[in-house]
């Protein structure tokens, strides 16, 4: 866990999980998704580069095997966070994320069960160089993962395999490239104390 968070107990007795609202006065760059179709080999994010970036989309899929969004983009590597429709799950993929090879284990695909209700699937990711936190569908599910991708990995892709998916039409669908929470700014306007033991 990277991100501070909220956690809030349902009236079903679910806990979930939420980022605290004021990570967003990290947000910059802005693109809205309006009712957007994804096809199979399309990417509505062509033109989108960083390495910092606060993503909410609201996929809504009905032949789709499997879909998400790929982030840190070269053009040999990149981390997948997708949904696999079969199987219900949530994935984090990092086995072509980045230098993996300092441990046989860290190439790896984390998943986690979650639902899909109506044919919906809605996904708030933060990419913060390194790190990656998903939330999904407001909160009921929560990963976190670590990355070492390459200088070159500033891209990202909306991705749709086995049929296309829906962008839904609302609010959420929202892209903010993002400040970094830590930066030589903040280092500059705050003094830090080194403790040894």
């Amino acid at each position: 866990m990277t991100l501070p968070r909220e956690l809030f107990l349902t009236s079903t007795g679910l806990l979930i999980q939420k980022p605290i609202k004021e990570l967003e006065n990290l947000r910059a760059e802005h693109i809205h998704l309006e009712n957007q179709i994804l096809e199979p080999d399309t990417n509505l994010l062509l033109n989108l580069q960083g390495t910092t970036c606060d993503m909410i989309v609201e996929f809504e899929f009905e032949v789709a095997k499997e879909f998400g969004i790929k982030v840190l983009k070269s053009a040999k590597k990149e981390t997948v966070i997708g949904y696999n429709v079969e199987k219900e799950e949530i994935y984090i993929d990092r086995r072509n994320s980045g230098e993996t090879t300092f441990n046989g284990f860290f190439p790896s695909i984390d998943h986690e069960a979650v639902k899909a209700p109506n044919h919906r699937i809605k996904l708030h990711v933060f990419v913060d160089r390194s790190s990656i936190e998903v939330f999904a569908n407001n909160g009921e599910m929560a990963m976190t993962s670590l990355i070492f991708p390459d200088l070159l990995g500033k891209g990202f892709e909306l991705f749709s395999n086995g049929g296309a998916v829906s962008c839904v039409e609302n609010l959420s669908n929202n892209i903010f490239l993002s400040e970094r929470i830590y930066s030589e700014k903040l280092q500059e306007k705050h003094e830090f104390v080194r403790l040894y033991f």
